[in-house]
Order: C-alpha cells, then structure tokens, then sequence
C-alpha cells in the first residue's frame, strides 16, 4: 500500500532541502549496515550496537543510542516505506517551516518517540527493557502530525494493488492520519509485537505539540506574504469571504479521545512501575557470546524475557522452568560443585532433558539468582512451520553459562518519562482544539 498526498503549498517552491539530507543520510546507513546481507536486511550487530536499548538509558551510551536509533532499520521495506513517507510528507511542511526548524521538528520526534516507548514499558511488558528499538519511524511520525495541523484537508491517494492492477483512493489527509494515529495507539495496547507502536504514537504527538513552537510563526508570515493589505481588508469586511481548511469539530474530537486514552495509559503505567519493585537484569554469557535478559514478578509469578542469542535463550529456558533462577526453597543459598544428572523441562510443550553441572550458585533472602556459573548439557526444541515442536535427539549440545544479577535503573526513568510525556500530550491537545491558529489558508496556497 502507497500513499501519495498532493503537494498543497503552491506558491513555495522551495527546495526541501533538510528532507532530502535526510533521506540520503538514512539511505546511505542502510547501505553501509546491509553490504553483508546483501543490502535485503541490517546486520543485527548494528541494530545490537546502535538501537534504543531502554535498559541503558541513564547512561551516555544510552543517550548516543536515541539519536543513532534513529538512522537504523530492519530491512529493505523498512526503510524504502520510512523515506517514501519521509520525502512525500515531509517536502511540504518543510516549505512552511523552514529547513532548520524542519530538522528540530524531526529529532523532535524521535525524542518523542523515546518518551512513549519508555513510558508506556509497564503495559507492553517489562522485556522491552531489552529489545532494541530502531528506525526513523518515530521522527516521521511527527512529520505526519504536524502535517495533520497544518494541512488537513490536502487529498491523500491511497494507493493498493488487486490483481497487479493498481486502485487509487482519494481520502482528505486528516482522515487517513486520524485512522493510522488511532491504529498506532489500539495496537499498542493490545501489545502486537514486533513494532513499538507506541513511538509511533509518540512522534506524531509530539510533530502536533511542536506545532505551536515551529510553525506559528512561519504561517504568520506566510499569510501575510500571500495576502495584499487591499485584499485582506476586503476580506475582513466579508466581500471575499476567507475559506479555512482546518480540523473540523468531529476530528477533534477523536483526536482529544485518542490522546486522553493515552494519559489514561500513562496514569496506569505509573501506578504499575510505582508498585514494581522486583525487576532485574540477568547477564548471561553462554557458549562465548553474551545477552541480557530481564527477570520480573507479575501476578505471583516470574517472568524472563526472551533473549535473540540462541546460546543464551538455550540456557535461559532450561534453568528458569526448573525453579533454579527463583526458587524461595533456595534462599540465602549458596551451591558449589553440584551435578544435576538428569531433570526435565518442557519447552514448546516437549519434554526436554537436561543434565546440569553447577559450579557456583548464589541465592538471595528472596530466592532469586544473584551468581550463577557452571555447564549443562541438553538437546534443541525444533519448531516446524506448522507450529509442530520436537526434540532433535541426532546432536547433543553442551553450553557452559556465567550469570550475574543486576539492577535495572531505567525504572525510574520511565515516571520521568510519564511526566514528560503528560505535558507533550496535553500541549498537543491545547494545539488541536486550537487548530484553526495553525492551518493553512487553502484558497490562497492550495492548488
């Protein structure tokens, strides 16, 4: 699916300037971090280097990462939608902002966009702590929102193929953007994984809150450069009645519930964090490579994420349904040189075994694993493409794994994030009930 908007500043012809350094800086990173996938996909060493990681947000590197994120996507499609969007919406807000104010407005976004994803942690589930995040999504999504504001009745082609025949459908642009904002944010409660849906939301909220910083101002002078004082008296007296193409009453609407929906969900993630009090990072290095993973309680029960290095999911999932990371019976215990011959575990519902050798185990007055070294010796859990699991019996896989507990510090930093996200959505609000302030003129500008 292709979405074209018309060009809706007509007498701007301005050179996008910013737009399109962006779009070749974000192409020529891809080139650079897909050569060795055959430019098809990113290698995930840069999305491990150099995506939003949560977890390391109070430090430096934490830092670094939300602006290099930014320039960082999955695959081929990834990108060539992102900049598709970037250029086609991004060429007319530029013509009214200016290229300079255009670049705020995009790390703006993706600012914004970081804000959400923390914030929001609680209700997706706390193992985005350590799933990176990557992409320029979250930037063009303020685009798109401050595109909403300013030209929200500038046609959208919404363009699909049926039977390699092309079909076009003409929409205003404030309806498409209301319909992708409101997915962005049922999606994102309903936890789909695999796209953070709620960055997206949070770029476009913050592209509608910027708004009032960037382009009140240019779209002052842009008025008044359109309009002689001859003309803008004989409006003002009603001889030629002005046409303002702005949000109408419904849009508003729906756009001040979705973003009430989206306070509601901070006050819920608040009141989660302020309750979470057992959360933790394991640091797991198996069979040479390393990964972190997080270990949380929820609803009298524990919870480890998921980790993408197979060594250390490998390990991870033969010690957890085993009650050896938590396992009250184990407090304040500390183990040396034990075997474990022979326990199961079930893992995609197949009966695995497992022999274990634990060098050192460290528990806390709570259960919970602080140290954890030794080997173990198992077998794969295949999964076909219908969803069928087995046990491949034909190779045995020995993994030696050194564990360490340690202390997840963003958690604090996501009711920061909550606050600062509380007032970046209710200055949106203020701004959309206000939009009529903001719009652009469209019988002077439009074609």
């Amino acid at each position: 699916m292709v979405v074209v908007p018309e060009q809706p500043v007509k007498y701007l012809r301005k050179r996008p300037v910013a737009t399109i350094l962006l779009v070749l800086i974000n192409l020529a990173v891809y080139f650079y971090t897909s050569r060795t996938r055959s430019f098809l996909q990113t290698d995930s060493y840069f999305i491990y280097t150099y995506g939003f990681n949560p977890l390391y947000l109070p430090t430096l590197e934490g830092v670094r990462r939300i602006f290099t994120s930014m320039f960082i996507h999955a695959d081929l499609f990834h990108i060539l939608f992102n900049m598709l969007f970037l250029y086609l919406f991004g060429k007319s807000v530029e013509a009214v902002t200016g290229s300079l104010r255009f670049l705020l407005l995009y790390f703006a976004g993706g600012l914004g966009a970081v804000l959400f994803h923390i914030a929001l942690i609680p209700i997706g589930g706390y193992e985005a702590l350590v799933i990176p995040a990557v992409g320029a999504s979250g930037a063009i999504s303020a685009v798109l929102g401050t595109f909403f504001i300013l030209f929200p009745h500038t046609r959208v082609s919404l363009c699909m193929f049926l039977f390699f025949l092309p079909i076009c459908l003409p929409l205003p642009s404030s309806l498409y953007l209301l319909i992708w904002f409101a997915e962005q944010v049922i999606y994102g409660y309903l936890n789909l994984g695999g796209v953070a849906y709620f960055a997206h939301a949070g770029g476009f909220v913050a592209g509608i809150a910027a708004t009032w910083l960037i382009a009140s101002g240019p779209i002052k002078r842009l008025k008044t450069r359109l309009t002689s004082p001859l003309e803008e008296y004989l409006r003002s007296i009603g001889v030629f009645p002005r046409k303002f193409y702005t949000l109408g009453a419904g849009t508003k609407i729906l756009v001040t519930l979705l973003l009430l929906a989206l306070l509601s969900g901070f006050y819920v993630s608040w009141e989660t964090n302020k309750e979470m009090t057992n959360v933790y990072s394991l640091s797991v290095e198996a069979g040479g490579v390393n990964d972190t993973v997080i270990l949380y309680s929820q609803e009298d029960s524990w919870i480890v994420s998921q980790s993408p290095v197979e060594a250390v999911r490998f390990v991870v999932n033969r010690l957890h349904p085993a009650g050896l990371l938590v396992n009250p019976e184990l407090a304040g215990q500390s183990i040396l040189d034990r075997t474990i011959p022979r326990y199961f575990v079930e893992i995609y519902g197949v009966r695995t075994p497992v022999s274990l050798h634990i060098e050192e185990a460290v528990y806390d007055e709570k259960g919970l694993v602080k140290v954890f070294k030794g080997s173990m010796r198992s077998y794969f859990v295949l999964v076909t493409a219908t969803g069928e699991a087995f046990l491949d019996e034909s190779r045995e896989v020995i993994v030696s794994f050194n564990i360490r507990r340690g202390q997840v510090e963003t958690l604090k930093y996501i009711n920061y994030s909550v606050y600062a996200s509380t007032i970046l959505t209710l200055v949106a609000i203020g701004v959309v009930l206000a939009a009529d302030r903001f719009s652009v003129v469209t019988d002077m500008v439009y074609e």
